[in-house]
């Protein structure tokens, strides 16, 4: 049952991704619908910025408080996205309390939220970003979630891969018609 609804899910996103001609709608949608399906308290949508030092809160969709305040958060190892980053493969934090495999900000140590799921967003090769999802209940996380979050990963990714085609051939035809 549950497999079916983020089906239903990846099926939403899919026809917004078809649909949106503006990449930020998409991750907007992305992250509203993601933490309806999880039914989770907190949902971000990181992209790496172009001089790959630091991560961007794309979007955020939070009840309560957010998890992060500032919305940027660098590129390290030490933290949870500069972590997932190098990994290069989804990770499930059990426990911010107990986590010793990066550094966790003040904001999720101190939260109501203590469970995570975060999925690096590849393209060719290169992360990109970083999809987040923050939960309160314990055990919330598993390979179904883990699965369709790297389901809307791979949707958000090719989504803004189209809309880079789409920009350039835009600029290929201005250009052609300036020559």
């Amino acid at each position: 049952m549950r497999r079916a609804r983020y089906n239903e899910y990846i099926a939403q996103v899919g026809r917004v991704a078809v649909d949106a001609r503006d990449p930020q709608e998409l991750i907007s949608c992305v992250a509203a619908l993601a933490a309806q399906a999880l039914e989770v308290e907190a949902m971000t949508v990181w992209l790496l910025e172009p001089n790959r030092l630091e991560f961007r809160a794309a979007s955020i969709i939070a009840s309560g408080s957010e998890p992060v305040a500032n919305g940027v958060v660098p590129n390290r190892a030490d933290t949870l996205l500069g972590y997932v980053a190098a990994q290069r493969e989804a990770l499930i934090v059990s426990s911010f309390a107990r986590e010793n495999r990066f550094n966790v900000a003040p904001a999720l140590r101190e939260g109501k939220a203590q469970n995570a799921l975060a999925v690096p967003m590849i393209d060719d090769g290169r992360v990109i970003g970083v999809l987040v999802a923050h939960a309160v209940r314990q055990g919330r996380f598993a390979d179904d979630e883990k699965s369709f979050v790297e389901a809307l990963a791979n949707l958000v990714v090719t989504s803004l891969q189209r809309a880079q085609t789409e920009a350039q051939l835009a600029h290929a035809q201005r250009m052609e018609s300036v020559g």
